[in-house]
């Protein structure tokens, strides 16, 4: 299908244009001296295209829709790199407006100067060493003990901790994500090395920056050593949106990580159509249940059957479950009685620092 519409593309634009595939199902046309009006005919012409086209794939005619996001310089960036920003900003919003669509950047949507505080925040966070980690429990649902803890990073202000949720977009957009794993998981290296934690396992989550640069990755074990950490207490969780775009690669770093001693799991189990396939092909040690799965299990019959069946299905695969947003005690108990090995959540603990454990 991409082959198809790369060639679709590039019979549409003019000799002088660019084309070009930037990611998973993106594409990038850059149109030389063309302004924002006639860029926009350009957009909307191949909108249309696309729209209109029936690919001819090996399981049938396959019908497609296209989001453009379009943007001019110097109207909305005087750099590369803000460009591209803004180019994000604009394709979101296409997408938002309900896809098959060309937006434009208007005065109330240009977030990039949004973004690039955010980032000024995170560089200035991480140079001061306010950039931390912050450790919430994963219990056992048997019995409430503590079995791990899952590291999640903060910027610390003050009184305040700013959860990841609020920066770390415009941080991967930025460049700063493989920074911020790096201090999150030294920060946790040093609370375990501490003693701190226990015994207890540490789940850390990786940027798809850090998951898909095999160097960074293989680090790992070594980073581990001089911290005096033995490779068995952490997991490492991957997520279908890092993974799929890079599934080989993946597999290929997963296994050689394994074979020294580290654990994966696989996170949001369910959020995606592919995350049965990691199953098959990825052996990792636990699996996290989508929270959206695990939040109306009491009240919502489909989505205790859906928890059931990722319990059973990932247990005969030999691995571990965890139920991820448990909120109340209803929750636990149902989970309890279906069996389900660990859970996580507000209910059974809040993110805290490691001073507060």
């Amino acid at each position: 299908m991409l082959k198809e519409l790369a060639s679709v593309l590039y019979r549409e634009i003019r000799r002088t244009d660019v084309v070009a595939r930037v990611g998973a199902d993106e594409f990038a046309v850059l149109l030389p001296e063309t302004d924002l009006a006639e860029g926009a005919k350009v957009a909307e012409k191949l909108r249309q295209t696309v729209a209109n086209l029936a690919l001819g794939l090996p399981v049938g005619g396959v019908r497609i829709t296209a989001s453009i996001g379009l943007v001019a310089y110097p109207d909305n960036a005087t750099d590369i790199h803000r460009l591209a920003i803004a180019a994000d900003v604009a394709i979101y919003k296409a997408k938002r407006l309900g896809k098959n669509q060309v937006a434009v950047i208007g005065e109330s949507d240009d977030t990039t100067s949004v973004i690039f505080s955010q980032g000024e925040m995170v560089r200035t966070a991480l140079a001061e060493g306010r950039l931390v980690p912050f450790f919430q429990p994963i219990v056992a649902v048997a019995d409430g003990s503590v079995a791990a803890y899952e590291v999640l990073a903060r910027v610390v202000d003050g009184d305040k901790a700013i959860c990841a949720n609020d920066f770390i977009e415009s941080a991967e957009e930025l460049g700063l994500a493989g920074e911020i794993d790096d201090a999150v998981f030294d920060g946790a290296l040093a609370a375990m090395a501490s003693g701190a934690l226990g015994e207890a396992k540490v789940f850390v989550n990786l940027s798809a920056k850090s998951l898909t640069n095999r160097e960074r990755m293989l680090r790992i074990p070594q980073r581990l050593a001089d911290a005096g950490i033995a490779p068995g207490r952490i997991v490492l969780e991957i997520t279908e949106r890092e993974a799929l775009p890079h599934f080989g690669d993946v597999i290929t770093v997963v296994n050689e990580l394994r074979a020294q001693g580290l654990a994966f799991a696989l996170d949001d189990f369910g959020s995606g159509f592919s995350s049965f396939l990691y199953l098959k092909y990825i052996t990792v040690d636990y699996v996290k249940i989508e929270g959206s799965f695990v939040r109306q299990v009491v009240t919502d019959e489909r989505d205790r059957i859906m928890v059931e069946h990722i319990h059973s299905m990932a247990h005969r695969f030999g691995m571990i479950t965890i139920a991820e947003f448990v909120e109340d005690e209803e929750t636990l108990d149902l989970l309890r009685q279906i069996g389900i090995d660990l859970c996580q959540g507000y209910h059974v603990g809040m993110p805290k620092a490691v001073a507060a454990l």
